[in-house]
């Protein structure tokens, strides 16, 4: 495992590995406060996934700080605040499967299924292999 930190360190990285379908910029905390730690594995799990899906695929969430974590209702120990972790949008039944099927067979142990997107996640520190979903009984 290789956590990569700054948008320099992850801009190399994916320069190195060729990694073709994604751009550092894309792991940053979406809060604006520009900073990234992530995972390198996800990196390259991402652009192989794209080649399985040949469709593209968005990340809506990967690193969080602390501070945007709390913001978007995260729990405390976030693996997106230990950059272990995505959230990849998904509408469709059909890609769910696809996604978690893939997932499934790479190694991913800890995956949640929403209605709007699929998380990857690699704590080894927590709880594995588990899935889970996050659909609330009204």
């Amino acid at each position: 495992m290789a956590l990569l930190e700054g948008i320099d360190e992850v801009r190399r990285f994916i320069e190195e590995k060729k990694v073709r379908y994604f751009k550092s910029e894309e792991f940053v905390c979406k809060c604006g406060c520009g900073r990234v730690l992530i995972d390198s594995r996800l990196i390259l799990l991402l652009d192989a996934l794209r080649d399985y899906l040949k469709k593209p695929v968005v990340i809506t969430s990967a690193y969080r700080c602390p501070s945007h974590n709390r913001t978007v209702g995260g729990v405390s120990n976030s693996e997106h605040v230990h950059g272990l972790a995505v959230d990849i949008a998904c509408t469709s039944s059909r890609d769910r499967y696809d996604i978690v099927k893939f997932a499934m067979g790479n190694g991913i142990e800890r995956i949640g299924i929403a209605k709007n997107f699929v998380h990857l996640g690699l704590d080894e520190e927590k709880p594995h292999p588990v899935l889970w979903h996050y659909y609330h009984r009204k």
